[in-house]
């Protein structure tokens, strides 16, 4: 593979040690598919790799108030050289062709391409000729055939975890959102920017595997940044993200809102016991 084929992955850091270590022997296995990994530290000092990658590893630093998830990969993509950029969450190991095949569809088809993430239960990640048969597909998520494209229209089925596009692409769209603070909605929005500037959406069957890790359903520990960036996308798009969660959250007593309305606003924060009550093993961390 030359080195114009050779894509730059990007992924976001803060904590996460553990599994950034399994995303890193990951890309080791696939290092001639990949030109450089840019790691974008949120919050944090840089921590290296504890192996040899075989591509060059570069550490970016972001610094602001809460997770800056969305100027975080705005940075990411920023630094990347290559023409083709894979953004990979921390919490993620690559498939051996993860990259090559992303890198392919996303040069055949172009516009915004989301890989295919599987998601592995609890245990020990350091065998991966053992992954894919472990891993299960997400229960909501469209299926695709492994290393198959398929077009998509529904760009509200658009999530971060895994997904590439050129740079040139990237630009088009004009990037996340740096509005969005936190956890949620930043990933919609930057689909639906996609589907307003005429980029397109397509799945690929090329996998990536999520390692486990106890999730909170629903998530009370990230509420605060739901509500606001809620609003945001209310501002945005004239109908609210993630209306699933904030329908719980008003069952819980915890915000005011109605989904034909255009009001949103907090009664109450949740306690650290009502948090601690929604941290649950879901058997592989949907």
């Amino acid at each position: 593979m030359s080195r114009d084929e050779r894509v730059s992955v990007v992924t976001l850091k803060h904590g996460r040690r553990e599994q950034f270590e399994g995303l890193c022997r990951g890309v080791h296995a696939c290092a001639q598919h990949v030109r450089e990994l840019v790691v974008v530290h949120m919050n944090e000092d840089p921590h290296s790799p504890e192996l040899e990658l075989g591509c060059e590893v570069r550490h970016v630093q972001v610094r602001a108030e809460g997770l800056p998830l969305a100027r975080a990969r705005n940075e990411g993509f920023a630094h990347a050289r290559g023409d083709v950029v894979v953004a990979l969450d921390v919490d993620c190991i690559p498939a051996p062709d993860l990259f090559a095949g992303l890198g392919r569809h996303v040069r055949t088809h172009g516009g915004l391409i989301m890989g295919d993430v599987r998601y592995l239960p609890r245990g020990d990640y350091n065998d991966l000729a053992t992954l894919d048969e472990r891993a299960v597909g997400h229960p909501i998520r469209p299926h695709v055939p492994r290393g198959a494209f398929v077009p998509w229209e529904d760009y509200g089925m658009f999530w971060s975890l895994c997904f590439g596009c050129t740079r040139q692409t990237y630009e088009r769209i004009g990037g996340f959102d740096e509005h969005y603070v936190g956890y949620g909605g930043e990933d919609t929005d930057f689909a639906f920017a996609a589907r307003q500037r005429g980029v397109g959406f397509g799945l690929s069957g090329h996998r990536a595997y999520h390692q486990y890790h106890d999730v909170h359903r629903p998530p009370l520990n990230h509420m605060q940044s739901i509500v606001v960036n809620a609003r945001r996308f209310y501002e945005r798009w004239g109908h609210w993200p993630m209306g699933g969660w904030l329908e719980e959250f008003a069952q819980l007593g915890l915000i005011q809102w109605e989904p034909d309305g255009d009001q949103l606003s907090v009664k109450r924060s949740p306690t650290p016991q009502e948090i601690r009550g929604t941290l649950c093993d879901s058997g592989h961390g949907f």
